[in-house]
């Protein structure tokens, strides 16, 4: 479990990460819209963790996560409202924002 990962790791981690990015991503697709929102929750604890250093890997990551602003289920795009802040606390607001572009 990522989130247990963080914990143990007091909230800070390198940005060596490997694959696990990418398979965070093919789970924002998933059909379990539970399982999205915990993904969405979990990329902003990743974010806030790594830092500015995330930003380098943001590319093909923030375009599905702004994707999940939109979902029918009120839950993944709650938990896409709620990963704004820890993105921009991480990248910074304009870094966040000109990915909408």
């Amino acid at each position: 479990n990522v989130d247990v990962i963080l914990r143990d790791a007091n909230r800070r981690i390198g940005p060596e990460v490997g694959d696990l990015l990418s398979g965070l991503k093919a789970r924002l697709g998933d059909t379990n819209k539970n399982l999205v929102a915990t993904t969405v929750t979990t990329f902003a604890n990743i974010a806030v963790a790594m830092g500015p250093p995330i930003e380098r890997q943001t590319r093909g990551y923030m375009a599905e996560l702004f994707k999940c602003l939109s979902d029918s289920k009120k839950q993944v795009r709650d938990a896409a409202v709620r990963s704004l802040d820890p993105w921009a606390s991480a990248i910074g607001h304009d870094k966040v924002v000109g990915h909408l572009a």
